[in-house]
């Protein structure tokens, strides 16, 4: 983590934030979280992950364990286009604009990585069971919002 932060503050600022929120909620009722990773194992931003997961368990004392998933391996590109846009095939800037929309920002993230890390946790959340994802399918924008063809740059 504080290598991400020497390369990267904004960004580590977001995950912190993200992992906290999460960690929060999570740690009461489950002792296992899985993080997924876009980056191979032997990447410094899936090293600076594992480093951030064993730093959370010193902390918790064993009580949370977070299990990283390098390279994909817990969705893959395709599947968090999406879950996001509707497409799999979905361009950056419309992944952004979905962001956008989804979370009602008032403009798109940046650093563009801020967005990409919101769109795994969307996809997270399509595939969730928890009061999460049950409190965020009742809180869905309407249609119209959150289709990616209404996008006007």
């Amino acid at each position: 983590m504080k290598l991400l932060a020497r390369l990267h503050p904004p960004l580590a600022g977001l995950v912190a934030g993200i992992a906290l929120a999460a960690l929060a909620t999570v740690a009461q009722a489950q002792t296992k979280w899985d993080l997924p990773a876009a980056y191979p194992a032997s990447n410094f931003h899936t090293e600076n992950l594992n480093q951030f997961a064993a730093d959370v368990d010193k902390a918790t004392g064993g009580k949370l364990k977070i299990t990283v998933h390098p390279n994909g391996s817990l969705f893959k590109l395709t599947e968090i286009k999406r879950a996001v846009v509707g497409y799999g095939r979905a361009e950056k800037p419309q992944v952004q604009q979905m962001i956008k929309l989804l979370l009602g920002l008032e403009a798109v993230p940046t650093p563009h990585d801020a967005a990409d890390a919101l769109a795994v946790a969307v996809c997270h959340l399509h595939h969730g069971t928890g009061a999460i994802a049950e409190r965020t399918r009742a809180e869905r924008v309407p249609t119209a919002a959150r289709s990616w063809r209404a996008y006007r740059p």
